[in-house]
């Protein structure tokens, strides 16, 4: 991915310490990058790089984190 594709609030694939995950980008970083989210583990994560990013998966995503809130995860 390129840095012009990456938006804010959406969902996008990463690989987190050789696992990938799924990340919801919150804010542009100050230091370069992003701040965003893991779904999975509510942990605040920095994206240094758009390289980072394997795809845009805001539907999963959006679909995932629903399904978690209902079953209390």
């Amino acid at each position: 991915m390129t840095k012009s594709e990456v938006k804010t609030g959406r969902y996008y694939a990463t690989k987190i310490s050789d696992k990938m995950t799924i990340v919801k980008i919150e804010a542009g970083s100050s230091r370069g990058g992003w701040t965003g989210r893991n779904i999975f583990t509510n942990r605040t994560v920095r994206i240094k790089s758009a390289t980072k990013l394997r795809g845009d998966v805001t539907a999963r995503g959006k679909r995932i984190e629903q399904d978690m809130k209902e079953l209390g995860i």
